[in-house]
């Protein structure tokens, strides 16, 4: 099997140098980040974000997260956030990716909205 998959670092080398230049990029804000959670979690689908593979994401010298959407139906594109505050980075990266601090945080008022609502895939929907 030696050859089949690439190294840790070729991926590594393979994520900074391709995919993530070649996502949309959005400046991070708590408004835009509400707004794609909000899509997602709308769409049925589960945000992510992650803040590297085998080092941290950075962008114009500044933390960068990559933001997926699992799932969902239509659900909103993913993208790099770039210039993402250093607390919040680091919270990100001890969280695991996990979305509920992020609305709690900024928009609390819409949490229970977007937590109590179902998740879909292609094959059906769970919760």
């Amino acid at each position: 099997m030696k050859g089949e998959f690439p190294s840790e670092t070729a991926f590594a080398t393979f994520l900074k140098k391709t995919l993530i230049p070649s996502q949309p990029r959005t400046k991070w804000t708590a408004e835009q980040v509400v707004e794609f959670i909000k899509g997602c979690r709308e769409s049925g689908g589960i945000p992510f974000f992650f803040t590297g593979y085998s080092g941290d994401f950075v962008v114009d010298m500044e933390p960068a997260v990559k933001a997926s959407c699992l799932g969902g139906v239509d659900s909103p594109r993913g993208g790099i956030f770039t210039h993402v505050p250093e607390e919040t980075f680091d919270t990100i990266k001890k969280r695991s990716g996990d979305w509920h601090f992020l609305v709690t945080r900024h928009r609390p008022d819409l949490y229970e909205g977007l937590i109590s609502r179902p998740v879909t895939f292609a094959g059906g929907m769970w919760g």
